[in-house]
């Protein structure tokens, strides 16, 4: 799990004061070589990419499994604002979620984002791949769209940009 950062709820971890934290940066180039999360893997902890003017990206991170870019499990929460999810792939024949895999009650709230290929400086090539739900996995809990865009991922069996298995949208 978590090719570039791997966090986890453990029983000596006080979660109230525990959080991953991105501001204007970056994850890329990172691999899970027998697991899910390429980029990042978070199970029960908040993580949050805030973007100023020069944005987080989380893009070219490739996981075995599920999450090409990130996997969040077990009541994680995941907020990115203004922030790029873009060219991950999950990598086997029934991976799910190339850019974000979401399960285990999980909440995900997307402000103004790009998951995926899309505005001026993105073409299809900068897509996020898996076999279903090129951009987006849900498989239990919650995903908040709120602008931004979802737009040129590529599942080549169902959902290029988002797959809702279960869960809200």
């Amino acid at each position: 799990y978590g090719g570039g950062i791997y966090a986890i709820k453990g029983p000596q971890l006080d979660v109230s004061k525990s959080m991953v934290k991105l501001n204007s940066g970056t994850i890329s180039g990172n691999n899970a070589t027998s697991g899910s999360g390429g980029g990042v893997a978070v199970f029960g902890l908040p993580i949050y990419c805030d973007a100023d003017a020069a944005g987080s990206e989380i893009y070219e991170n490739t996981a075995k499994t599920d999450g090409g870019g990130i996997y969040i499990n077990d009541g994680a929460t995941f907020e990115m604002s203004s922030g790029k999810i873009y060219k991950n792939t999950a990598s086997s024949d029934d991976s799910e979620g190339g850019g974000i895999f979401c399960t285990g009650e999980s909440v995900v709230t997307l402000r103004d984002g790009v998951i995926g290929g899309a505005g001026e400086a993105y073409a299809d090539a900068d897509a996020n791949k898996a076999y279903n739900g090129g951009g987006i996995f849900l498989d239990s809990g919650t995903i908040k769209l709120i602008g931004g865009s979802v737009k040129s991922n590529n599942g080549t069996n169902n959902g290029g940009g988002i797959y809702v298995k279960n869960g809200t949208l």
